[in-house]
């Protein structure tokens, strides 16, 4: 990957190798001190973990991108925090690279609540495979649901199939 976080010491990674969790910690991290106790823009350390997640993650390593999307759950991220990160690197990644990890995230979808709450707020349908899309609404169907707009796959038009 192309990495312009190299002048940081490639804080992204652990003993030389990418670590996704480590990605997901600093960005919930940098959450929390920019928008968490006022609710306006600040700073922090880890604002690295945003562009490396929503950029280079996206783009160039989709697996790792939904590795931290995972791993973010297990942070335990409040109701609050999980619609930025529904909105930001999950809904890049199934935008843009949805036909390559639609698999995984089915498969996740089916054994974790948490996972289909956060899938349940991307938008994105009109820049989303269409098949993609009616697999991630079937994939959500049993709920958790964040709700129902219609620009999130659950209060979308396009039908079930």
């Amino acid at each position: 990957m192309d990495c312009d976080l190299d002048g940081l010491g490639f804080p992204c990674r652990t003993d030389g190798r990418l670590d996704p969790a480590k990605v997901a910690e600093a960005a919930l991290r940098h959450y929390r001190a920019t928008f968490g106790a006022t609710g306006e823009f600040g700073d922090s350390p880890d604002r690295w973990a945003g562009s490396c997640w929503s950029e280079t993650l996206t783009q160039e390593a989709p697996d790792a991108c939904l590795d931290a999307c995972i791993a973010l759950l297990e942070l335990k991220p409040t109701n609050a925090e999980i619609p930025y990160f529904a909105a930001g690197p999950l809904e890049d990644l199934v935008t843009q690279n949805g036909p390559a990890v639609i698999d995984r995230i089915e498969a996740e979808a089916k054994v974790n609540p948490q996972f289909r709450y956060l899938l349940s707020g991307i938008w994105g349908q009109s820049r989303t495979d269409p098949d993609v899309w009616r697999r991630i609404q079937a994939a959500i169907e049993a709920g958790p649901h964040m709700d129902d707009d219609p620009r999130t796959p659950q209060g979308s038009t396009r039908p079930l199939k």
